[in-house]
């Protein structure tokens, strides 16, 4: 069997809705923010996310080393917003296009 003809988990989901997934990825974005601060860590780089077209920011530091521009397939973000899936997991499986 080829692999390219297996679909993962994610692509059998129906498309979300993107209002509501912008709207909860930025309530994500102000959660670890706290996290960040709370544990004393601080970014070098600004970094977005990439929903049909339109760039949200993740990630915004004052003098950024560089950038970083994710996109991946919306159901799958979906899936790791509602932690059914892990963003780690979808990096090491080449789900994520930097």
């Amino acid at each position: 069997m080829l692999y390219s003809r297996i679909k993962c988990p994610y692509e059998n989901d129906p498309m979300p809705n993107k209002e509501k997934l912008i709207k909860d990825l930025e309530l994500s974005i102000l959660k670890m923010q706290q996290r960040l601060t709370r544990l004393k860590l601080i970014p070098d780089m600004n970094a977005f996310i990439e929903i049909e077209n339109e760039k949200i920011k993740v990630i915004s530091v004052k003098k950024p080393k560089g950038q970083m521009n994710f996109s991946l397939d919306l159901r799958l973000l979906r899936r790791i917003l509602d932690s059914q899936s892990h963003w780690n997991n979808a990096e090491i499986g080449c789900h994520t296009n930097i």
